[in-house]
């Protein structure tokens, strides 16, 4: 026997006032780790990665744009800040939702530059967004084409990979949940974690 899902009820919301997870798959809580934010303040809903060098595991440090090492998303942390509108300053013990620990999350707040255009349902989210710690759909990459010769050589150039969302080595690390009609602006949004 076959049944039929049909989804007609509210959507999820973004809303500084509350925590960026919103539930796992299988109904499953959030699993967070704390690390210490080094280097620059971030706010709930944007990425991190880890620092490099020895004890860089121990550390949260915002992710520079186009990292294909993006750990997972600030959360909100009412005890120490108020809203997700709201930055965490370096040497702040913060919470932390690490992609692996919590795959098919639904998040909300997550932090995306201006996509220049309408965004469907389900679109893939990469870190190749212009800004460091913001998310933005995945767009492809466009390779130069070579006229001189018939095969690739040292002569044969790629196309413009530093233009924000595109990256020959892409990773999709969330999915946004809702289609959006252009922001013409950033934007937050609920996103699912793809890892």
């Amino acid at each position: 026997m076959g049944s039929t899902l049909v989804y007609t009820g509210d959507k999820v919301d973004n809303d500084t006032n509350k925590i960026v997870f919103v539930i796992g798959a299988y109904r499953q809580g959030p699993v967070y780790i704390n690390r210490e934010i080094v280097t620059t303040a971030m706010h709930p809903g944007e990425g991190y990665t880890f620092a490099t060098g020895a004890g860089g595991e121990d550390t949260f440090l915002i992710f520079p744009d186009a990292s294909p090492n993006v750990a997972g998303i600030i959360e909100l942390d009412k005890g120490q800040i108020a809203t997700c509108a709201t930055d965490y300053a370096t040497g702040d013990d913060v919470p932390g939702i690490q992609f692996h620990l919590n795959p098919g999350a639904i998040l909300r707040n997550i932090q995306c530059v201006d996509p220049g255009e309408n965004v469907d349902a389900w679109s893939p989210m990469c870190s190749s967004s212009g800004t460091a710690g913001s998310f933005m759909p995945v767009t492809e990459p466009t390779l130069a084409t070579e006229t001189d010769n018939l095969g690739f050589n040292a002569a044969a150039t790629v196309g413009d990979n530093a233009a924000a969302g595109t990256s020959i080595l892409v990773r999709v690390f969330l999915r946004q949940m809702y289609y959006l009609a252009d922001p013409s602006a950033a934007y937050t949004d609920v996103m699912c974690i793809e890892k």
